[in-house]
């Protein structure tokens, strides 16, 4: 990646982790960034997603349909790579309508959901896993 293009895609990733961003802002950054996010990240973090999915490997072992919240799921970027490692039971929870519609072409997630993480109540099922609890079947990535 040349210099420049690095430039340009730190450049929005600064801005949307920018604390003087309204929630809307974000939204609307997202929604522009949509279309190049994958190549953009991976670029960025070509190892990250199959960290992530090697991780609910090691927490879920042979659970393959444990029941996955990944909530930010934008374009399904991580999404798709633990469906790779054969998780069965994911669901995507994004606040961009358009990020989801690219992850929703991909086949990856049982259900999306367009909504933030807050104070409004999202249809989800809760539960809690911690280190200790490898029994879990529920997880959510944030």
């Amino acid at each position: 990646m040349s210099t420049t293009r690095q430039a340009e895609v730190w450049a929005k990733i600064d801005g949307a982790n920018s604390a003087t961003n309204t929630v809307e802002e974000n939204l609307d950054l997202y929604s522009q960034w949509a279309p190049s996010y994958d190549l953009d990240v991976t670029e960025m973090r070509p190892k990250g997603p199959a960290i992530v999915a090697k991780v609910l490997e090691l927490i879920f072992g042979e659970n393959k349909d444990a029941l996955i919240l990944d909530a930010g799921a934008g374009t399904g970027w991580v999404g798709k790579a633990i469906q790779k490692r054969g998780f069965t039971n994911l669901e995507a929870l994004d606040g961009s309508q358009e990020m989801l519609n690219i992850a929703n072409q991909k086949g990856i997630y049982k259900r999306s959901i367009c909504g933030l993480l807050g104070p409004n109540r999202l249809d989800i099922e809760s539960g809690i896993l911690t280190q200790h609890n490898v029994q879990a079947n529920l997880m959510i990535l944030i």
